[in-house]
């Protein structure tokens, strides 16, 4: 089992996508966050479940439509870098 660490630029893209969905829907803004949150945190039990992303060294879930959780793995710890919509392009942290 591996630890999980959210970076800081990962928790701002989180707030981010919430605040963006809360203006249009408050009731998906608070599903949209618990979903998300999971998805990252069950990367605990299935590090390398994710597909290899762009970026080298770094592997990607997309299980809540449309955001992508981007991650790298160091040892026993998975490293949550990014959450982006999954039309915006892949970027390097």
């Amino acid at each position: 089992m591996a630890d999980v660490i959210w970076r800081v630029a990962a928790l701002d893209d989180l707030d981010e996508a919430i605040a963006y969905i809360e203006r249009h829907d408050p009731a998906a803004a608070e599903r949209y966050r618990t979903r998300l949150i999971l998805a990252g945190e069950n990367l605990r039990d299935f590090p390398h479940r994710g597909r290899p992303a762009a970026v080298p060294e770094h592997r990607e879930v997309a299980t809540v439509p449309p955001y992508v959780i981007s991650y790298t793995i160091e040892d026993d710890t998975v490293f949550i870098r990014s959450i982006r919509h999954g039309r915006r392009r892949p970027f390097a942290d």
